[in-house]
């Protein structure tokens, strides 16, 4: 009788490979995206309470309902995303297997992922972003800092301690 050691079993190596690189790919993912919608959302604008709700609303939303939306997105024959790609391309354009493709399914599944947590780490940003002091860009303002230079040497710093939470906890729900 063959006994096998877990962690010498291929199949579980693979799986523990597979787990690993999604948590690489929906972290840094997940993470800009959430940090971008902060940043659009923490401006003040007409409309701006409905957008972060439209951007909050997936993490609320059941992960069946989720899954069957980017089904319909992803589909082979039917699916949005093969659509669009017809319509800029040209009927000869390719149509992936986005789900069945094992080249792709994991990057598929790992946008999906990210699409649907960024809105969580989203408010945390934007409450990060809020406990930012005014008067900190007030004054890159009088010394003439451009838009990069603020977010590079204010923005960031500022939110050093919720990046680290975000990166954290989005390593943890990721694994």
């Amino acid at each position: 009788m063959d006994q096998r050691i877990g962690a010498r079993d291929p199949q579980f190596v693979r799986s523990v490979a597979n787990t690993f690189l999604f948590a690489l790919l929906v972290v840094p993912l997940q993470t800009a995206l959430a940090l971008a919608m902060a940043l659009w959302v923490n401006q003040r604008f007409r409309g701006r309470v409905l957008l972060r709700t439209v951007f909050f609303s997936p993490v609320v939303t059941s992960m069946v309902v989720v899954a069957a939306l980017w089904g319909l997105v992803l589909h082979t024959d039917v699916g949005v995303a093969n659509q669009v790609l017809c319509a800029l391309f040209g009927d000869d354009a390719a149509q992936p297997d986005w789900l069945g493709d094992p080249h792709i399914a994991m990057l598929s599944i790992a946008i999906m992922s990210a699409w649907q947590g960024a809105g969580f780490q989203m408010l945390i940003f934007l409450s990060g972003l809020q406990s930012i002091g005014i008067d900190q860009y007030e004054a890159a303002d009088v010394m003439g800092a451009s838009r990069w230079q603020k977010f590079i040497y204010i923005t960031l710093p500022g939110l050093r301690r919720t990046l680290v939470f975000v990166l954290v906890s989005t390593t943890i729900m990721a694994l």
